[in-house]
């Protein structure tokens, strides 16, 4: 017997279990330690020089930047898994 979609159930379950996980993941991300980054990288950044500084920060902007991008397309496909699990839901 076929799944949803034209896939075995086992491939249904797999599908289904991997959404749940990433939900989990986007849902209970622990912040705890942000806090305690944020002091650490006060302390480092208030013993370098100016163009040490701003070298770092032109880096550091780069590199969230990259980051962001990479938790777009997690959030793209966390909401494509929501729409997949509603449509599941009300067919």
């Amino acid at each position: 017997m076929e799944g949803g979609y034209g896939r075995e159930p086992e491939a249904d379950s797999f599908l289904e279990e991997s959404i749940m996980e990433r939900i989990a993941q986007i849902l209970h991300e622990d912040l705890k330690g942000t806090k305690t980054f944020y002091e650490e990288q006060d302390k480092i950044m208030e013993g370098l020089d100016q163009e040490i500084k701003d070298k770092f920060e032109d880096f550091a902007s780069n590199m969230i930047c990259i980051s962001a991008k990479e938790c777009l397309e997690v959030y793209k496909e966390a909401f494509l898994d929501g729409l997949r699990l509603g449509h599941r839901a009300f067919r």
